[in-house]
């Protein structure tokens, strides 16, 4: 695997930075989990413990058997979730924007007691620096929402062996309590780095992918609507004890409305989408279909 990737150039003429130089910049700074300055205030054991979330243990559920698979965990920051993939035997390469992050990353991964199973590696979704097929599991949450999502799905898929799956967790447009949050709370820089899925996002997933592998198989699951509330607990208030207390108690309730109101599942906070590359003797991407690199 190539560590040094084609990345784009910060520019030098004055002009506006671009979009990637702006998320590279707000990521170096913003190191913690609960978007402080210093990933030094954060606490290994309770930041792996919050970063399991419904969600995200729904995807590792879609992406098992993990045992000694090569899992790319893309935008991978701190690496909590490479923590949890490496405590179910994986083996992980993060592939993030930001070389602070991924220094951070190096730290948290040696107190956690499993550095031996994670590399860590500086890239941009839109090219990866990876060779076609190198690896069995692709995992992103809250990833794509900062990049062209057609490109970077169309890389995720592409690096992704035959049979191998992706799971990508993205937030979306669609949960009115978030969206007062967005508006009331969040750092204003979202605004600018950040594309929330909706129809146009959830389409360009499908067309990066099927543009990569035709035969590839897709599945939309939506998550937590009332389970937002859980949230003060990994922010607000960490605690995990509180976290799981509240987040398994709103589940339930999510789950009921969601039988009685189907309607309801629209107004989910997360997406998970699944992918399924087909298996041997699939076709392949046209020779000269790469997505091109960042601008």
């Amino acid at each position: 695997m190539a560590h040094h990737p084609a990345a784009p150039q910060a520019k030098s003429d004055g002009a506006a930075p671009s979009r990637w130089d702006r998320n590279r910049r707000h990521w170096d700074e913003t190191l913690d989990p609960r978007n402080l300055k210093a990933a030094g205030e954060s606490d290994v054991a309770r930041d792996v413990a919050l970063a399991e979330t419904v969600d995200v243990r729904r995807a590792l559920g879609f992406l098992e058997p993990l045992e000694d698979r090569l899992v790319l965990d893309l935008g991978g920051g701190l690496a909590l979730a490479a923590i949890l993939f490496a405590r179910r035997g994986a083996r992980i390469v993060i592939c993030d924007i930001s070389p602070n992050r991924l220094k951070a990353a190096r730290r948290i991964l040696a107190e956690a007691g499993v550095g031996d199973r994670v590399h860590l590696v500086a890239g941009a979704g839109e090219h990866l620096p990876f060779a076609d097929a190198a690896v069995d599991r692709v995992f992103t949450k809250s990833v794509l929402i900062h990049t062209r999502i057609d490109e970077t799905a169309a890389e995720c898929t592409r690096v992704l062996r035959p049979g191998g799956k992706a799971a990508f967790v993205e937030p979306t447009t669609d949960n009115p309590f978030v969206n007062a949050y967005r508006v009331l709370m969040a750092p204003k820089i979202w605004k600018d780095i950040t594309s929330y899925f909706h129809r146009r996002e959830l389409h360009a997933v499908r067309r990066g992918v099927r543009g990569t592998d035709p035969r590839a198989k897709l599945s939309i699951e939506r998550i937590q609507f009332l389970a937002f509330f859980a949230s003060a607990f990994a922010f607000s208030v960490p605690s995990p004890r509180l976290y799981r207390i509240a987040e398994s108690a709103l589940v339930r309730i999510d789950d009921l409305l969601f039988r009685a109101v189907p309607s309801l599942r629209k107004r989910a906070w997360f997406v998970l989408i699944g992918v399924r590359r087909s298996a041997p003797g699939g076709r392949r991407r046209p020779a000269g279909g790469s997505p091109r690199a960042p601008r």
